[in-house]
């Protein structure tokens, strides 16, 4: 009787933490306007007593927010002020909404938990994922923590040897508003060296059939990418001042594109095959 009820424990414990468990979509549950601000910082220890150290601040404001028509797919366009690339707009894709959110490293011992914290020292009460990980011959040791509706709030990584030194690198979430919800301490997100981008970019016709040309007035180097309504890469090309681009091949229906440089995304946006 003691055997079957110590693996009813091990079995509800195992599956009740699976139920538990944020799922990306959960994670990533955005809105246009949420403001996050954070704080970027490395260490290193290269013998005694000389000690590395460096300090950035991001903010990441959320403008525009698109599904794909399965609802498995999110792609979240960011605006981006930090003190050394200026202001400049970025899309990340986040796909497989519906797994979990857990954090995986193959060569790795990683152990996940899910908790919820005070509701009034941190995160006012969300649901938190944390995974821990250690090991691999740098001794390398990380922490991913993922929030409900902040997603990854905090990023760090140790790693090093007695021969070359040890080094570590942090991503905090310091600051966020949600709406009428804030919490943290707003940072100074101060611009050192701009480099806003200012480039001029033209994408023509919109709808569009067989062709679709875009043009950047610089002479930088630039890379479309460009992405079906299910989220999947359907396109990339690379080109410098502007390219026409055969789209035949392409079904009718709504694509998003991403334009970027050596600073980031110069454009993102919505088109049409029809």
């Amino acid at each position: 009787m003691k055997t079957f009820l110590l693996f009813l424990f091990v079995v509800s414990a195992v599956f009740g933490k699976a139920n538990d468990t944020l799922t990306r979509a959960q994670v990533y549950n955005f809105s246009i306007g949420d403001s996050f601000d954070y704080k970027y910082s490395a260490l290193g220890f290269i013998g005694t007593p000389h000690t590395l150290y460096s300090e950035s601040f991001k903010r990441q404001v959320i403008i525009d927010l698109y599904y794909s028509a399965n609802s498995d797919t999110l792609f979240v366009v960011e605006k981006i002020t930090d003190a050394y690339n200026g202001t400049y707009n970025q899309t990340v894709i986040i796909s497989n909404l519906q797994d979990y959110e857990i954090y995986y490293a193959n060569e790795f011992a990683c152990m996940d938990t899910t908790y919820t914290t005070d509701s009034i020292s941190q995160y006012n009460g969300r649901r938190v994922n944390e995974s821990v990980c250690s090991g691999g011959l740098e001794a390398i040791y990380e922490v991913n923590r993922m929030v409900e509706g902040l997603g990854i709030v905090r990023k760090y990584k140790s790693y090093g040897n007695p021969l070359d030194g040890f080094f570590s690198s942090t991503m905090e979430l310091m600051y966020y508003s949600k709406g009428t919800e804030t919490w943290g301490t707003l940072q100074p997100v101060e611009i050192k060296d701009i480099r806003v981008q200012n480039n001029v970019v033209s994408l023509f016709p919109n709808p569009f059939s067989n062709q679709l040309t875009f043009s950047v007035a610089d002479n930088e180097q630039t890379t479309v990418l460009l992405y079906n309504f299910l989220g999947k890469q359907v396109l990339q090309q690379t080109f410098t001042n502007s390219t026409t681009i055969n789209t035949a091949h392409l079904a009718d229906g709504i694509y998003f594109y991403e334009l970027r440089n050596n600073n980031g995304a110069l454009k993102t946006g919505k088109v049409v095959k029809q």
